[in-house]
């Protein structure tokens, strides 16, 4: 569809933002602001879910093309990152009378069907949802099982939300008549996994496999258009992203070019590559490993001790939050002794320095750096880097934890179970946890910084252990391969 020539805003007043913990569930625009509608290009690159085709044939028979709301499913919204377009699953679009109602129905699978790795667990989708919302779209999300097993119920939704917005709207008689699908609630990374192994989306789809998505093939979006520039600095303007930090003094001597295009939110870890939210690596590589079971081994251990499993939910996160903390704290102190020379206290900081005595040869070129992949909208940061004398690099990752290796140093390997989809053949452990993401840093410098790693290095801190230990880490590249397989599936 055209792009207009000059910038559109929202015509109606944002209903009251409900709970988003039960399907469907809405986003708005921000209430009591102007909000510029950025309207989509035709075109889409991604993989379609596996009941789309059939939903938009429900919608187009409800909303048909001589009446005021159009169904559209072959478009995007171009970004600064041309080659990684936000794409609706499903967009409902509503201009008359200058109502300017911009709907993006999302369908949510719990699993991937070609990889079995849970998706739109509780809070993956708010930077994406955020992403439309800011820019004049309310994001309708229903699961998939309610679009396959309700399809007229969940039409009936839709229409009576853009009658409560329009109220010269005429609902399908058809409608009127069909009760509100049934509820589902937003289920979590354990859930997701559970439901993957016993083939749960199989079942209620009547399928024995999923085959190949439908795709596209339509390439990235062009060249940002004058009016979507003008949109995007409306949109900063209304949420600015968080400064950068003064540089340091490895920052300084060694500049990154590439920096001033990345933003991070430290309260809620996310990335942001030319003012779009990006993926971190770490929770990339947490989706390849199962998830503990909180509910269950916290119900298994009261039992043994006689007490409520809350109580022993609540001690674990506390327990975890302050070894989070401790964690934080001495990455801080290392990084300050690097770039100001400032000393600290501590056994964890003592072994460091017996660390730093040790490989006194090392030539530390940055710490804390944070890296990323503008076609992938992948990011992470590396604890520290040191440049070799034949101009190659070398990572090192501080861990202050046990769970990496025991006290003699040796790794501790999980003999009972594996990760997850196409990292299958590695065995759950904090070890191969922590190698996938020390992998994936180093090929994000070799793809995109023009860098050459010659090595990666986990440091295990811990207070309890009578030294450091220093223990190198496998070059995987064929499980690098496959986990950027799966990013690129993804829409």
């Amino acid at each position: 569809m055209p792009v207009p020539g000059e910038i559109k805003y929202i015509g109606y007043e944002p209903l009251p933002a409900r709970s988003n913990s039960r399907y469907p569930y809405l986003r708005w625009p921000a209430a009591g602001n102007r909000v510029p509608v950025k309207f989509p290009r035709a075109g889409r690159s991604a993989n379609r879910g596996y009941c789309e085709a059939a939903f938009v044939e429900h919608l187009r028979r409800f909303f048909p093309k001589s009446g005021p709301v159009r169904v559209l499913d072959n478009h995007h919204l171009p970004t600064a990152n041309a080659s990684r377009p936000y794409e609706p699953d499903v967009a409902l679009l509503h201009e008359r009378n200058g109502l300017n109602l911009f709907l993006n129905v999302e369908i949510d699978e719990p699993y991937d069907g070609a990889n079995r790795l849970p998706t739109h667990c509780q809070g993956d989708d708010d930077s994406r949802d955020n992403f439309f919302t800011s820019r004049g779209w309310v994001v309708l999300r229903f699961a998939e099982i309610q679009v396959h097993q309700q399809p007229e119920a969940c039409c009936a939704v839709i229409a009576h939300l853009i009658a409560r917005l329009d109220p010269t709207y005429q609902i399908p008689e058809i409608l009127l008549s069909v009760g509100t699908p049934a509820g589902v609630v937003v289920w979590d990374v354990v859930q997701a996994q559970k439901w993957a192994k016993a083939r749960y989306r199989e079942q209620y789809l009547g399928i024995t496999d999923f085959g190949r998505y439908e795709s596209s093939g339509v390439g990235p979006a062009a060249e940002s258009l004058p009016i979507e520039a003008e949109i995007e600095k409306l949109v900063a303007q209304a949420a600015p992203l968080p400064p950068p930090p003064k540089p340091g003094t490895l920052q300084k001597a060694n500049p990154d070019p590439r920096r001033s295009a990345l933003s991070f939110d430290a309260d809620a870890h996310q990335y942001y590559i030319n003012g779009q939210p990006a993926l971190a690596v770490s929770t990339l590589v947490s989706r390849f490993f199962p998830k503990f079971d909180t509910e269950y081994w916290s119900a298994y251990k009261a039992a043994q001790r006689g007490c409520a499993p809350e109580d022993v939910a609540q001690e674990w996160a506390d327990k975890a939050a302050a070894s989070s903390r401790a964690g934080t704290a001495l990455h801080q102190q290392i990084e300050d002794f690097y770039n100001q020379g400032t000393p600290a206290t501590g056994p964890e900081f003592a072994h460091f320095l017996s660390f730093h005595r040790a490989f006194s040869h090392l030539v530390p070129h940055r710490t804390e750096w944070q890296v990323y992949s503008e076609e992938l909208m992948l990011a992470g940061t590396l604890d520290f880097v040191a440049r070799n004398t034949d101009g190659t690099l070398s990572i090192y990752d501080w861990k202050r934890s046990h769970k990496v290796v025991d006290a003699a140093g040796q790794v501790q390997l999980n003999r009972y179970q594996t990760a997850e989809g196409p990292l299958g053949d590695l065995p759950d452990c904090s070890f191969s946890h922590y190698t996938m993401q020390q992998n994936m840093y180093k090929w994000l410098l070799e793809t995109n910084y023009g860098c050459r790693v010659r090595d990666m290095h986990l440091v295990v801190l811990h207070p309890d252990y009578d030294r450091y230990h220093l223990i190198p880490v496998p070059e995987r590249p064929a499980h690098v391969a496959r986990m950027l397989d799966v990013v690129r599936a993804k829409r």
